[in-house]
């Protein structure tokens, strides 16, 4: 989890510094972020969570970003009301729309011979991936 966790950091120090000096040039008005939880296979409820409350923290980090609450319930049951096939940058645009969101963070952690986080930031108004690393 520690790993895990720092990964995490890096990766969203990496992205969202980028995202929010940009945007934060561009716009006096706050950037609105869903993040949301952490999906992983083979990750345990309680990685799923802490993982997830370091991004919550991070993001909490930037002033010019406004969290958005994530869905309560289960990400499929939220893609299945927005009739989405794939968690793509099209559904992820979906979700930011329902949730008033101007970007979105989806997290992903892929777990096999060694651990792989994905880490994609959907800019909402477009509908594109902006980050994916």
């Amino acid at each position: 989890m520690t790993r895990l966790g720092l990964l995490l950091i890096g990766a969203l120090l990496a992205f969202v510094g980028v995202e929010a000096i940009s945007t934060s040039s561009v716009h006096a008005a706050s950037t609105r972020v869903l993040g949301l939880h952490v999906d992983g296979e083979k990750l345990t409820p309680k990685d799923r969570a802490d993982l997830f409350a370091v991004l919550q923290a991070k993001l909490r980090l930037y002033p010019d970003i406004e969290l958005k609450n994530p869905p309560a319930g289960e990400l499929t049951d939220e893609m299945i009301d927005l009739e989405c096939i794939d968690l793509d940058a099209q559904c992820l645009s979906r979700l930011g729309k329902k949730y008033e969101a101007d970007k979105v963070v989806h997290v992903e952690v892929a777990a096999g011979a060694r651990q792989v986080m994905r880490v994609r930031f959907v800019d909402v108004a477009s509908g594109k991936i902006s980050r994916d690393k």
